[in-house]
């Protein structure tokens, strides 16, 4: 892995490593991502973790949330002030995940953002006999 930090899952116990797992299944090992665990942290806990964890990221890191509204959640909120360069994507998905890992070297900014939210609803449907 480089220096740099260019992704993070940030989720319940083995939720960011489990996904980083499936998604280097479909779409091979990837550089620059780290997976998060809030297992055994408390809210103040796990922003002193993300501080540290996220010390070496790059400038236009990327935070994907397990659940919107949970502790992990506002962990990141705690750092928008400080750190409002960062991009922060809640309600984390496998489709999601692949999407942006596939595009992230050729899109940017606004466009990779709603090609991944895009994949996100898209990846839900009902089906029905």
């Amino acid at each position: 892995m480089s220096s740099r930090i260019h992704t993070a899952i940030v989720g319940h116990w083995d939720f960011p490593g489990g996904l980083l797992t499936a998604v280097e299944r479909i779409a091979g090992k990837q550089e620059d991502v780290v997976p998060i665990s809030n297992d055994n942290l408390g809210v103040e806990d796990l922003i002193r973790r993300l501080e540290k964890e996220l010390d070496l990221a790059d400038e236009n890191l990327y935070i994907f949330v397990d659940l919107v509204g949970g502790s992990c959640f506002t962990a990141r909120r705690a750092l928008m002030l400080e750190h409002p360069e960062w991009v922060f994507i809640a309600g984390v998905s496998l489709p999601m995940l692949v999407t942006y890992l596939n595009y992230r070297a050729r899109l940017g900014g606004e466009e990779l953002i709603a090609k991944t939210l895009e994949a996100g609803r898209h990846g839900m449907e009902q089906f029905c006999v």
